[in-house]
């Protein structure tokens, strides 16, 4: 027998899904989901259970508590890798995409120094980026620090 478990699904009190099912052979399934988009995706075959979680992590919004640098300087080498030690990786990405590096570059550089591990991965993305623009000022890469809700390491950069 199959069921449209979409039309046997019941809002929850939070704004999720609630589901319960009976298989043919007795077995009991109870779903729940916190999020209305996530229960369109969970599948129950004949002895098979599938939970699926949201892989959306939380990105950071950390307000800077200084006033944003204003130099009119090129970003130097050491700034690149101080900001490159601090920052994560997803960040690192955000960052590049905010300053104007495609996907495709940014890909590129994790596929070409991969084995060079996440911090080269992170400056590289960073040297780029100082490769490309055509006035890579300090005060550019301070507000994209912020843009990005890392402020914490936009107040780290030279004032």
């Amino acid at each position: 027998m199959n069921r449209n478990l979409d039309e046997d699904a019941v809002p929850s009190e939070e704004g999720g899904t609630n589901l319960s099912y009976i298989t043919p052979e007795g077995a009991q399934f109870k779903i729940s989901t916190s999020t209305p988009h996530i229960a369109g995706n969970v599948q129950i075959g004949t002895g098979m259970v599938m939970n699926v979680r949201s892989n959306q992590s939380s990105l950071p919004n950390i307000k800077a508590k200084k006033p944003l640098s204003t130099k009119v300087e090129i970003v130097s080498q050491k700034l690149l890798e101080d900001i490159a030690k601090d920052i994560k990786t997803k960040d690192a990405e955000r960052l590049g995409r905010y300053l104007g590096l495609t996907e495709a570059k940014i890909d590129e550089i994790d596929h070409n120094y991969k084995t060079d591990g996440a911090r080269e991965i992170k400056y590289q993305i960073l040297a780029e980026w100082k490769r490309q623009d055509e006035s890579p000022l300090i005060k550019k890469i301070a507000k994209g620090l912020s843009a990005i809700g890392r402020g914490d390491i936009a107040d780290k950069v030279p004032h």
